[in-house]
């Protein structure tokens, strides 16, 4: 989403930064780095998480005199990464959409944190409470990780966006506002299907790429 160079004021933009900042500082802190370094495969899969995203975000539509929109993928990216590499996936795909021209400053510390940071949590909080209280069955984690997993994490993202620009934006950035319910409503059903495209495929034939996905519950390996 793109409204101005300077969509929420001063203050709140701070805010908004400084959670980013932590946000970012806890995700480094529990990325699995150890990992990363030992096995090429898990380096190679959060290298292709993160071009991916950054393809996804720069892919945008525009609303009459409305803000752009853009699909998210951040749930299969905390399906596939967990949520610290979700996260910093998502720091590159906001820094190349800024470099690139696509978005602003201001607008990228908004979006990584309302649209990176907070889906991925969400995300990374189903896929636990799916394992905890429903059937070890492998159409649960599809269907209820990668599926409701992103119409949830996508519709609370720009929920939350929406709210912030609207306590906290300019003036053109809360007259922009008059279609975002619209937009959530409209994005929800896509950003599942997207986000259960990827995953389903990666149950069937390649479950190893799935951080989240324990082969033991849910194919009894």
């Amino acid at each position: 989403m793109e409204v101005l160079s300077s969509p929420v004021t001063t203050p709140w933009l701070w805010a908004i930064g400084a959670v980013y900042v932590v946000a970012l500082a806890a995700a480094l802190a529990k990325a699995p780095w150890g990992l990363l370094w030992a096995r090429s495969r898990a380096q190679h899969l959060s290298y292709g998480c993160a071009l991916a995203l950054m393809l996804l975000w720069w892919l945008r539509g525009g609303l009459p005199d409305g803000p752009d929109v853009h699909f998210l993928g951040v749930t299969a990216a905390t399906m596939m990464l967990g949520w610290p590499l979700a996260v910093l996936a998502v720091f590159v795909a906001v820094l190349g959409a800024v470099v690139m021209g696509l978005e602003t400053w201001p607008m990228g510390l908004v979006e990584g944190l309302l649209l990176g940071v907070v889906p991925a949590l969400i995300s990374h909080a189903n896929v636990r409470i799916l394992a905890a209280r429903l059937p070890a069955n492998p159409f649960v984690y599809m269907l209820g990780g990668a599926f409701f997993g992103g119409v949830l994490a996508g519709g609370v993202g720009r929920s939350a966006l929406g709210a912030v620009l609207a306590l906290g934006g300019t003036p053109q950035a809360v007259a922009a506002l008059d279609q975002w319910g619209t937009v959530i409503l409209l994005t929800a059903l896509p950003e599942g299907v997207i986000n259960g495209m990827v995953i389903s495929p990666l149950v069937v034939y390649r479950p190893e790429w799935l951080a989240t996905f324990d082969r033991e519950r849910y194919l009894g390996e």
